[in-house]
């Protein structure tokens, strides 16, 4: 039986990987390093109150969202850890060949926020599946676990962001 919303999902979920293809190769020439430091893309943000560190990693989530919340639909057993497999095996091919290529810096940090985006796009995958879907039973015994991450996300970054922000950062004096 041909069922189109089936086939729709699947070509978003092909669109979003040349998407997120376009986005991190095709460019002129970048770096072509590497850098293995964990973390040091939230510490420089932090440190100098950067909004572009801040946009750089928010768009790494945001850029992966997409991918996390059409695998999740088109799986008919959503699984975290498979979103996080595939999101983090994306992640570091691309960042491999970023790399190999002299196509921009690979970043241990971005293999860690395109994961946790594609983490994120399950948690709205599952969250929308179970309140709007055709199918909610299948989501019904992950969607409290799927909330409580996103919604934990989402308060986490908020809280960084404005209060890393110098009219809100109160700092102690030594």
């Amino acid at each position: 039986m041909f069922h189109p919303r089936k086939y729709l999902f699947r070509f978003l979920f092909l669109f979003s990987i040349a998407v997120i293809l376009y986005a991190t190769l095709y460019r002129e020439t970048g770096q072509g390093d590497i850098q293995l430091q964990l973390f040091w893309t939230i510490k420089r943000a932090w440190r100098e109150h950067s909004g572009n560190h801040w946009y750089l990693i928010l768009g790494n989530i945001a850029l992966f969202m997409p991918f996390g919340f059409f695998f999740t639909i088109i799986l008919r057993k959503p699984d975290w850890k498979k979103a996080a497999i595939i999101g983090f095996v994306f992640s570091s091919v691309i960042e491999v060949t970023q790399v190999l290529t002299d196509r921009g810096l690979g970043e241990l940090d971005d293999v860690l926020h395109n994961t946790w985006g594609s983490l994120m796009g399950y948690c709205a995958a599952v969250i929308l599946g179970y309140l709007f879907g055709r199918h909610s039973n299948r989501y019904k015994g992950k969607v409290k676990g799927a909330s409580l991450f996103f919604g934990i996300t989402i308060l986490a970054f908020a809280i960084l962001i404005f209060y890393n922000q110098p009219d809100w950062n109160v700092r102690l004096r030594r």
